[in-house]
């Protein structure tokens, strides 16, 4: 503080400090202190003229504002991971989808013609289960997210009304990203369901125009999954 005084008469710039104090009853406050160096009105010799004022709230927003920055980051980093395993699973889905369509036609020889419908439905039934499971879980934690993100930006408004600092660009910045990932998470989801829906309707129709009837005695079925 000295040092920056020193300069400010050496220089005659102004000069800005902050500082912590602590008081008699423990509790720590910050202050602020704003001088220039100015002619006195009728020696005209050079005197300092400042003003010191409590800072301490003004602090206390902006380190709200930090850690709420940092828990958004972090969420938005989740976010981007997410939305990256749900585009590697999207790629992968019809591959899986193909699969499992060759794998029924492998055993549709063997399906007795008065268990078609009952067999085919058992089997697509599974195969959709396994495929949505882990869509579920995405698409509610996408859905999720669009909600927490509108929630948090009301929750900030009181404390980035009381920070000095360019915050609120920021931070709409950061919600704004976590809201387009969540967005997009959901997308691919929807994208990857419809997929499934798909191939459940148009796969029972294919199958039972090619399989033949069969002999109650060739009946040998056995699905690996």
């Amino acid at each position: 503080m000295i040092q920056t005084i020193n300069h400010t008469i050496a220089t005659g710039e102004p000069y800005q400090i902050e500082y912590r104090i602590h008081r008699l009853d423990g509790a720590i406050r910050w202050i602020a202190v704003w001088g220039i160096v100015a002619p006195d009105l009728y020696s005209l010799e050079p005197q300092m003229i400042g003003v010191v004022a409590d800072i301490s709230d003004r602090k206390q927003a902006e380190l709200e504002r930090e850690l709420l920055l940092q828990d958004m980051a972090q969420m938005n980093r989740d976010l981007e991971q997410a939305n990256q395993q749900l585009e590697d699973y999207s790629q992968t889905l019809e591959h899986r989808v193909e699969e499992r369509a060759m794998a029924l036609k492998a055993v549709q020889q063997q399906i007795i013609a008065q268990e078609k419908l009952a067999s085919l439905g058992t089997l697509t039934a599974g195969i959709a289960h396994e495929l949505r499971n882990p869509l579920n879980f995405v698409t509610n934690y996408a859905r999720g997210s669009i909600e927490l993100s509108q929630e948090l930006l009301e929750l900030l408004q009181p404390v980035l009304s009381r920070s000095q600092l360019e915050a609120p660009g920021e931070v709409q910045t950061l919600i704004a990203d976590l809201q387009e990932n969540a967005t997009t998470i959901y997308a691919h989801s929807q994208r990857a369901e419809k997929i499934i829906s798909n191939m459940m309707q148009q796969l029972p129709a294919v199958m039972m125009k090619k399989l033949a009837p069969a002999h109650p005695n060739q009946l040998t079925c056995s699905i690996r999954r």
